[in-house]
């Protein structure tokens, strides 16, 4: 047999059927080199879904990019997930190492936004390390952004840093009270519970 017509293959000297999953095939019945249907050529064989690292382009399982586990194209835009310890960003659907600013790894490999205030987070959205323009200053306890400072906290650089315990609200620097808490009174920049020799109590000063 000279040659045999697609669906078959050369058995000796006859033409023998390809298995059904095959459209047309070579060697043996099994051994397909396209693929019927909505089936696609993985190696040899025909499959629905093609195998981790690869895609269904048409009838034939490719190859992902090589920055790609799994993937929906070939391209390094086309990831779904990140080989070799390579963070996914799902904007782009592109693998690299770590996320570009404005957005943290979360614990999947994944890079996340930042909330709307962060320039850069850590480990959480709300978790910043710097502040955008509008919101320029870092509360230094809770890593929130802000464009003032709250109480209980001084403006150093563009971190809100706490006040002394000693202190219901301070300027400068952690000791240098304006306001004290309950009870105490304000002498010198200083709180005390009883204001000191040749010193009176008016309204919360001394």
């Amino acid at each position: 047999v000279p040659n045999c017509p697609p669906g078959t293959w050369k058995n000796g000297n006859v033409c023998s059927n390809c298995n059904n999953n095959c459209a047309t095939c070579s060697g043996s019945a099994t051994t397909c080199t396209s693929c019927s249907g909505s089936l696609a050529l993985s190696g040899t064989e025909c499959v629905e879904t093609c195998p981790v690292g690869t895609w269904k382009n048409g009838n034939i399982c490719s190859n992902c990019h090589s920055t790609c586990a799994t993937c929906n194209g070939g391209s390094n835009s086309d990831c779904l997930t990140c080989s070799g310890g390579l963070t996914l960003d799902p904007e782009f659907s592109t693998c690299d190492n770590g996320c570009d600013p404005g957005k943290y790894q979360d614990s999947g490999n994944t890079c996340q936004p930042c909330d709307d205030n962060c320039a850069t987070c850590l480990t959480s959205p709300t978790n910043c390390l710097t502040c955008k323009s509008g919101v320029p200053y870092l509360i230094d306890t809770t890593h929130k952004c802000t464009n003032t400072c709250p109480d209980g906290t001084y403006l150093s650089g563009t971190s809100c840093l706490p006040c002394s315990n000693n202190c219901a609200t301070c300027s400068g620097s952690a000791t240098n009270c304006q306001t004290c808490p309950e009870n105490q009174y304000l002498q010198n920049n200083i709180c005390v519970s009883q204001c000191n020799v040749n010193y009176y109590i008016s309204g919360d000063d001394c």
